[in-house]
């Protein structure tokens, strides 16, 4: 019996089946190896959590925190990045967002945040925080204002999902930055997480339940709507499960609506029967 979840959530339409976890693609029930890159996965997963921002998120604003000629290795980047957003939690409790590791073409890595709720700050200030936890004067940061969600997705996809930054890395291993050593070895660990995960500004989650009787049937018809969008669904695994960005989410949650009322669901039982098979969702 297919088992079908359908969660809708800002942006976000994502249709999950026993299937999915009969495959181990629920990440809550597998255990993960040691991470060693920015992975198509994580990414997805990552392009998921920005989808289901609330459409009143309000303003938020794009930091870049970088190193100069002489940088550390990937593990002490983060410590420096852990405890620049323990300062800013210090300094604005209410700021929350998300942050990703990636790499310079000569191996330094650097980092990209996306911010919400975080009061006017001029730039010389984080220039300063930032420059005091790394040990240098004046390293090189960009603040900018984002404007919408669509301009949001615009950097999500330019910057902070960006794919290949820093994956020749951990595939060799033989990268050399200025710095002089192999950063290969230190390669392990998350390259993007939450800040202040509580606070950060989701939309309104609504998850229907397909009835199990007719759940093959009506997540077929959603797929096969979904694939009129976004053809590359089509190439999964029929049973599997989807996720897909879309402007007009209660419009969809409607039509998953439509698709399990008791009278649509009766007149397709009648029609089927009159073309002498029995609808059973099976």
């Amino acid at each position: 019996m297919l088992e079908v979840a359908v969660e809708f959530q800002g942006h976000l339409l994502k249709a999950q089946t026993n299937c999915n976890l009969m495959h181990g693609l629920n990440s809550t029930q597998t255990e993960r190896g040691a991470i060693r890159d920015f992975s198509r996965k994580s990414r997805n997963r990552l392009i998921q959590k920005f989808a289901r921002l609330s459409k009143k998120k309000g303003k938020s604003v794009f930091l870049t925190l970088t190193y100069p000629q002489i940088y550390p290795n990937p593990q002490d980047a983060k410590t420096h990045l852990d405890t620049f957003l323990k300062r800013l939690a210090r300094q604005f409790p209410l700021t929350s967002g998300f942050w990703r590791l990636e790499f310079q073409e000569r191996g330094a890595p650097h980092f990209h945040l996306i911010l919400f709720n975080l009061p006017f700050v001029d730039k010389s200030t984080i220039q300063e925080w930032w420059g005091e936890i790394i040990g240098h004067d004046k390293p090189f940061t960009r603040i900018e204002l984002i404007r919408g969600w669509r301009k949001l997705m615009s950097y999500v996809s330019k910057y902070v999902a960006k794919e290949g930054s820093g994956e020749y890395i951990a595939a060799g291993g033989k990268a050399q930055g200025d710095s002089g050593f192999n950063l290969e070895p230190y390669l392990t660990g998350r390259f993007w997480g939450c800040h202040n995960k509580a606070l950060i500004p989701w939309a309104e989650l609504t998850v229907i339940q397909l009835p199990n009787r007719i759940s093959k049937v009506v997540f077929h018809d959603l797929r096969r709507a979904a694939a009129n969008k976004y053809p590359n669904i089509r190439r999964k695994h029929e049973g599997l499960g989807f996720f897909l960005l879309v402007n007009d989410i209660g419009l969809w949650q409607r039509y998953t609506e439509y698709l399990i009322a008791e009278e649509f669901v009766i007149r397709r039982a009648k029609i089927a029967a009159r073309a002498g098979r029995i609808y059973n969702g099976e």
